[in-house]
């Protein structure tokens, strides 16, 4: 029998656990210092005019830079004077990176042949509009990492770097920030077991584990919401098959992102037939979030009057999200037969109809209607929702259209 020893398990658990950093979080990273010159990785070879630049980051100060391809003005750049800046060529996004001192943070640079995304700890922080992408003529060049091929090195400590030939989407770069951070000892073994065919114990991992000084992040503990919140019973409990049309409503919002802005997409399903039967799209800044979910909300109070199911109960399910559980959004359905119900706290799959139709339409909004690079978002969306609910066939309604399946069964 091969002997495992914990030498072999430590130098596997770090690769296990890019994404769950500990406090002192020099284990498993390279430590860059200002007084260095950095390091001469590999050659870049990316091939495509996308990728996707991910890394965890950890720094003392905003100076210097800490991965750069850059020849001649082409390829890429990321580092600090002040505030942060993701380069390609000529085009450059800047962030305020106050809150990373001394915190380790996860950062993904995408380009995606439309636009440059930054994205800090899974969320957007940053856009502009570039449809050149990456300069393959870069491809070839030394990948310099703590530095840049110029000098002018970054004090700082990475981990987990990635780069990647494609343009990572916001979900899959969430996933990535989000990935293995709950991770105890145990499931950290059972996952070396799995990759490696190696056998031993759950004490040695957790001795290597205590050795090496990383934990599991603990469970944040819940803070009771404020008098001006509502919260519901998951009275749906994952049964959503609905006999008529708004028997069973789901709604959610997600983020689109068109020729360098971000917008927030809110839009109602009826579960009956999967119809988009509400929606509306504002600029992603503060305060449109309110004005998205109420327009969104009335619009589907609307729809129910106009098509006749004005005094039938309809089961409104969402998450427990500020907008759905705050007193005003409740105050708009009081005289509406409306029942609410809500999924468990970050529990997606409470709500599994959105989160599944979730992928298709953003992959469709994306790949078949290049929603990216359109002249109106809402002209945009608007043609989308009439090719969803009109024209596109859904397996699950046995190949017709939403609106087709809900009057060939004799509803309005």
């Amino acid at each position: 029998m091969k002997i495992i020893t914990s030498f072999k398990i430590a130098g596997l658990i770090t690769a296990c656990l890019f994404a769950a950093m500990p406090t002192k979080a020099d284990i498993g990273a390279i430590s860059f210092k200002t007084s260095a010159a950095g390091m001469n990785a590999l050659e870049t070879t990316i091939g495509s005019n996308q990728m996707t630049l991910e890394t965890w980051l950890y720094i003392d100060n905003s100076t210097g830079f800490f991965a750069s391809n850059m020849h001649n003005d082409k390829g890429f750049a990321l580092g600090f004077d002040g505030w942060f800046k993701f380069q390609l060529d000529g085009a450059s996004i800047w962030i305020d990176p106050t809150s990373w001192k001394e915190n380790w943070t996860h950062i993904a640079c995408v380009a995606d042949g439309s636009q440059m995304i930054v994205y800090v700890n899974g969320e957007v922080a940053g856009t502009q509009e570039n449809t050149t992408g990456y300069n393959t003529e870069a491809d070839g060049k030394p990948l310099f990492l703590g530095t840049a091929p110029w000098g002018n090195p970054c004090n700082c400590k990475m981990a987990d770097f990635r780069l990647w030939s494609v343009a990572r989407t916001a979900e899959e770069i969430k996933n990535i920030h989000k990935h293995h951070s709950t991770y105890g000892y145990r499931s950290i073994a059972q996952n070396i077991r799995n990759k490696t065919g190696w056998i031993f114990s759950n004490n040695l991992c957790h001795k290597v584990c205590k050795s090496l000084n990383i934990r599991s992040k603990a469970r944040k503990t819940y803070i009771p919401r404020g008098e001006e919140s509502i919260t519901y019973q998951n009275i749906v409990k994952g049964n959503f098959n609905s006999t008529r049309p708004f028997e069973i409503v789901v709604s959610d919002t997600t983020m689109i992102h068109c020729r360098g802005k971000s917008y927030d997409w809110t839009y109602y399903i009826d579960v009956y037939n999967n119809e988009i039967i509400s929606s509306d799209i504002q600029l992603s800044k503060h305060g449109n979030g309110v004005n998205n979910h109420f327009n969104a909300y009335k619009q589907f109070l609307e729809e129910k009057i106009k098509r006749g199911y004005k005094d039938l109960e309809t089961i409104f399910h969402t998450d427990q999200g500020t907008i759905y559980s705050s007193k005003a959004f409740n105050k708009l359905h009081e005289n509406y037969t409306i029942k609410r119900s809500m999924s468990r706290a970050g529990t997606p799959t409470d709500n599994p109809v959105i989160e599944s139709l979730n992928g298709w339409i953003k992959n469709e909004l994306y790949k078949d209607f290049k929603i990216y690079s359109s002249e109106d978002i809402n002209t945009a969306i608007n043609a989308y929702i009439k090719y969803f609910n009109t024209q596109r066939l859904a397996y699950s309604l046995k190949y017709k259209t939403p609106v087709q399946y809900r009057t060939e069964q004799g509803f309005n």
